[in-house]
């Protein structure tokens, strides 16, 4: 089931992230993949990691908005995109 903008969620632990030359690299040390993002996904990443216990899609949505130029609807087309893939990859996991 897909993660949806009034859910809440949160970045499984031990998941290994990285950022280099401004892409999100992350790895699931249980399945040994590796997950590759551009800059909008470091952002992400970086919120869902200052919050340890959850945070809203809503949430993750404003804060990226603040950061970047662009509209809410792409925005959040773009966010639960980003994080419904996450989910299937077991990298984080809906609340």
């Amino acid at each position: 089931m897909n993660v949806t903008i009034d859910d809440a969620v949160c970045a499984r632990s031990g998941v290994f992230a990285t950022a280099i030359d401004e892409e999100l690299v992350l790895l699931d040390p249980k399945s040994g993949q590796y997950f590759g993002a551009g800059p909008v996904g470091v952002n992400i990443w970086n919120i869902l990691s200052k919050h340890e216990e959850g945070v809203t899609v809503d949430a993750v949505c404003k804060e990226v908005m603040q950061q970047f130029e662009i509209d809410p609807e792409t925005c959040r087309y773009d966010v639960l995109s980003f994080l419904n893939d996450l989910i299937s990859r077991d990298l984080i996991y809906r609340l």
